[in-house]
C-alpha cells in the first residue's frame, strides 16, 4: 500500500501501522524502552515522510530504524512485568520469566503471534524476515515456554 505523502497521509499510517510497531518494540525492549523506541521512530518517520510514504514497506522500514534507535537502551535489561499479586488465573506467574529467558527473536515471534494475535504473514511483514522464520521462531518459543514452565502440548 502507498501512503499519501501528506500529515493525513501519515497520520493514517500511525493509525494502521502504530500498534503493531509498538507491539513489536514492546515485545523486544520491554514495556518502558519499547514505548521510548516507537515514539522515536514515529518521529523520525514523520521528518522524512516524503519519502517513505512512497515505500513498498514503511512499516518495516520504522522498525529498523527503531532497532537502530534502541542502540543507546540497549545495556538495559529487558524486564517485563510481573503479574499483579493478586490471583490472576488468566496468566501464569512463571511466565514473564520464561519470556525472558528466550531468545530476543523467538520472543518478539512468539508475543507477537500468541499474545497480540498477528498473523504469521504480518510479522514477517513487520520484522522484515520470511514467514517460515516467523513460525519457526515461534514455535521454538512455544517449545521452550512448555519446557520451563511444565506443560505438556496437546497431542
Amino acid at each position: 500500500m502507498e501512503w499519501e505523502p501528506t500529515e493525513r497521509g501519515f497520520e493514517r499510517f500511525v493509525e494502521s501501522s502504530g500498534p503493531r510497531l509498538r507491539h513489536a518494540f514492546i515485545a523486544r525492549y520491554g514495556p518502558e524502552v519499547g514505548g521510548d523506541v516507537t515514539s522515536e521512530a514515529l518521529a523520525y518517520a514523520w521528518e522524512h515522510w516524503r519519502k517513505v510514504a512512497g515505500m513498498s514497506n514503511p512499516a518495516g522500514w520504522v522498525y529498523r530504524v527503531g532497532q537502530s534507535r534502541s542502540r543507546q537502551y540497549l545495556r538495559k535489561p529487558v524486564r517485563l512485568p510481573a503479574p499483579p499479586d493478586h490471583h490472576n488465573p488468566s496468566v501464569e506467574p512463571g511466565l514473564p520469566a520464561c519470556l525472558s529467558g528466550l531468545s530476543e527473536k523467538q520472543r518478539v515471534a512468539v508475543m507477537l503471534v500468541h499474545a497480540y494475535g498477528y498473523t504469521v504473514r504480518e510479522t514477517a511483514d513487520l520484522l522484515g524476515v520470511t514467514p517460515s522464520t516467523v513460525q519457526r521462531n515461534a514455535g521454538r518459543a512455544l517449545a521452550n515456554l512448555r519446557n520451563g514452565l511444565g506443560v505438556k502440548a496437546n497431542a
